[in-house]
């Protein structure tokens, strides 16, 4: 058998760091954080995850980036999205995470089936407006947790495309 040759140039990139607290200061170990081209498309960011400091460093190509900040399921923090942070040169970008409400349940089929990656988006109730919304979706046996704002919102409860399930919208909420 022949062996395989894969030669791969990596480019120079720009490093995005900073640090995660909450509002008494404190390091948020764990969020994940994602990095989107404005464009679209997600970028792969081995790594990104912050450290018992709170401390997180990604490497991306140079551009107009969205950044997400995604605190572990189950906590009342609410996760956070910067959008369109220009990176041309390494940045630093710091974020304090507010605390929310835990909004808990589960979602199932009219069979009593667990309904999976179910997504639960959250709409401003006066301007329509999305709000990032961190674990916002279903798990295998159809639960979810998500810390949510105080306000007053539309919630929506949206199946996957390949889905025959309808979705769901409750304004007012």
């Amino acid at each position: 058998d022949p062996g395989l040759e894969l030669d791969v140039v990596l480019d120079a990139g720009q490093v995005v760091s900073g640090l995660i607290r909450d509002f008494a200061g404190a390091p948020v170990i764990d969020v994940d954080i994602d990095v989107d081209y404005v464009s679209g498309g997600r970028l792969y960011t081995p790594g990104d995850n912050t450290d018992l400091t709170g401390a997180y460093r990604v490497v991306v190509p140079s551009g107009l980036h969205r950044l997400r900040f995604e605190p572990v399921r189950g906590s009342r923090l609410l996760g956070a999205e910067i959008d369109s942070v220009d990176v041309t040169v390494d940045a630093v970008v710091d974020v304090t995470l507010e605390t929310g409400f835990l909004l808990q349940g589960n979602i199932a089929d009219d069979l009593g089936a667990p309904a999976t990656d179910v997504d639960i988006d959250f709409r401003d109730a006066l301007t329509g407006a999305k709000i990032y919304l961190a674990n916002n979706s279903t798990d295998v046996d159809g639960n979810f947790v998500v810390a949510v704002p105080s306000g007053e919102f539309e919630l929506r409860f949206t199946p996957p495309r390949a889905s025959s399930l309808v979705a769901v919208s409750r304004p007012g909420f």
